[in-house]
């Protein structure tokens, strides 16, 4: 078994509406991912966060941003796998201030 990175594991939009078409009866990538895939991340995702909302305390003049981990199955019905902080945000904000410090 060979070990596979993260990096491997990720595909382009366009890759992913060539997969897409592949799964739709149309053949038409496109059209399933604005009326069918993305419309149920937006819709799990909002319900994700309307109810961690109860819980997470908020922090004034704050925001933070998350990563959120997406699995579609062979229906293209997607699953919310994790949520987590964006640290990629932190390096480019960090690689921005030594560029502008410089």
């Amino acid at each position: 078994v060979s070990a596979t990175s993260s990096a491997d594991l990720l595909v382009t939009y366009e890759d992913l509406l060539n997969e897409l078409a592949g799964a739709d009866s149309n053949r038409n990538g496109r059209a399933l991912w604005e009326k069918k895939v993305w419309p149920a991340i937006r819709r799990k995702i909002c319900t994700l966060l309307l109810i961690s909302a109860q819980v997470i305390k908020n922090r004034k003049n704050s925001f933070e941003f998350l990563g959120f981990d997406v699995l579609l199955d062979e229906q293209c019905e997607p699953w919310i796998l994790e949520v987590s902080e964006c640290n990629m945000c932190c390096v480019v904000i960090c690689t921005l201030r030594q560029v502008t410090l410089m």
